[in-house]
């Protein structure tokens, strides 16, 4: 849904926001907007996937960057706030 956020009420394009990144990081944003589009179009019941601690890190780490490198880290602090 991400995608969706920043497309329709970002005004942003996907394909800016991962230009904004470098290297490793670029290619986990550009698979964090792969993921989630996909998943907003079919279920991944049958996927399987191990990640060790430092892969998530990384990927929450560039999740977190991928709000704010669109000036959108309000919306990123409102999606992790303790309900």
């Amino acid at each position: 849904m991400a995608g969706h956020y920043f497309h329709i009420l970002g005004n942003v394009d996907k394909d800016d926001i991962v230009q904004l990144f470098e290297g490793e990081d670029q290619q986990v944003c550009n698979s964090l907007f792969s993921w989630i589009n996909d998943g907003s179009h079919s279920a991944h019941d049958d996927l399987y996937l191990v990640c060790d601690d430092q892969t998530a890190s990384r990927y929450l780490r560039v999740f977190k960057e991928v709000f704010e490198k669109a000036n959108h880290d309000g919306h990123y602090e409102m999606m992790i706030r303790p309900r």
